[in-house]
């Protein structure tokens, strides 16, 4: 992988959907497709073998967390489809009592996952042609992994962040609201130019927001830790400037009634009325995990010049970190 890639803090994981199995099945042709059943419910299926139930697949279905990225497979066709597990992990078991799994002593494990297939790779597009294993995760720095790398930015691609307006179209809507002065167009341009990048770079370090553990993109807001107005050079697009939080956790952040240690412990400004947190039902003791060292360099700023309002001026954020800006 290119050096200049960031770290990417949610695992890939390949799961082949067994069509050899599925065509087997009395009542399927060979023209069906497992992965329909999986599109529909918005899950992936995994039947554990008769011989040793759930052993096989329990290690990777335990180790798969929300926010991680599901890469769907079939023999003989190639790459099917990208998959993000939506919420936290629940495994549930069931009967197999529908035309999906005919036999109704036949076990299922299930995992919800939101399904893309307009993403999509041909045996002849992807750089390994033989993929042996039903459920792990990939290695990173293998041939797998490049294709799934690139599954993955093609992914991103076409999520919701795609849309927003362009930056020449955002750009040409602020200048035409005669509501503004040339001094709020050129800081409401400079603030919103870059956004959208930004935003795939928090979410490639940044999955799930860290308290709420929501894992949907589309709840979840790019909050910049050290304020874009105290931003220099890089800093504003630099994506280990800015965590994934839910939009409220995002407001007591940034305006530093809320912080987080290095080592991810949570901090409470002492000002901050607790029947809120009680309210939003926010723990007063928690660690969120340890930030990487990139991140810690701009904790500590918001730690010193923004948590308890310590440094108003650059307590805000010039617009903020919401996706999408009616102009």
């Amino acid at each position: 992988m290119d050096s200049n890639t960031p770290a990417i803090k949610s695992k890939f994981w390949f799961i082949n959907t067994d069509k050899d199995s599925f065509d087997k099945t009395p009542g399927h042709s060979k023209d069906d497709s497992p992965f329909r059943y999986w599109l529909e419910n918005k899950c992936l299926y995994v039947t554990p073998d008769r011989e040793a139930p759930f052993k096989k697949y329990n290690l990777a279905l335990n180790k798969i967390q929300a926010g991680d990225y599901i890469f769907a497979y079939e023999k003989k066709v190639g790459f099917v489809a990208v998959g993000r597990v939506s919420a936290p992990k629940i495994l549930r078991t069931a009967k197999g009592e529908t035309s999906l799994y005919p036999d109704p002593g036949e076990v299922v494990r299930s995992i919800a996952v939101d399904w893309d297939n307009s993403v999509q790779r041909s045996l002849r597009q992807t750089k390994t042609s033989h993929f042996m294993g039903t459920l792990y995760e990939i290695p990173e720095g293998s041939p797998k992994y490049q294709d799934a790398l690139e599954l993955f930015q093609e992914f991103e691609r076409k999520q919701p962040i795609t849309q927003i307006p362009s930056e020449a179209q955002q750009i040409e809507r602020i200048n035409a609201n005669l509501s503004y002065d040339s001094k709020t167009r050129e800081q409401i341009i400079q603030a919103r130019v870059g956004q959208g990048a930004f935003r795939r770079a928090v979410l490639l370090r940044e999955p799930i927001c860290r308290l709420t553990k929501i894992a949907n993109p589309s709840h979840l807001v790019a909050s910049h830790i050290k304020p874009w107005a105290a931003c220099e050079h890089q800093e504003h697009t630099d994506g280990n400037n800015g965590i994934m939080l839910a939009p409220h956790i995002d407001h007591l952040f940034d305006s530093g009634q809320i912080g987080f240690e290095d080592n991810g412990d949570l901090l409470l400004a002492a000002g901050l009325d607790r029947t809120v947190l009680h309210a939003w039902n926010i723990p007063e003791v928690a660690n969120v995990g340890a930030f990487s060292a990139d991140q810690a360099r701009y904790l500590a700023y918001h730690r010193k010049n923004v948590f308890e309002r310590k440094n108003s001026r650059n307590c805000r954020n010039l617009i903020g970190d919401c996706d999408t800006l009616n102009l």
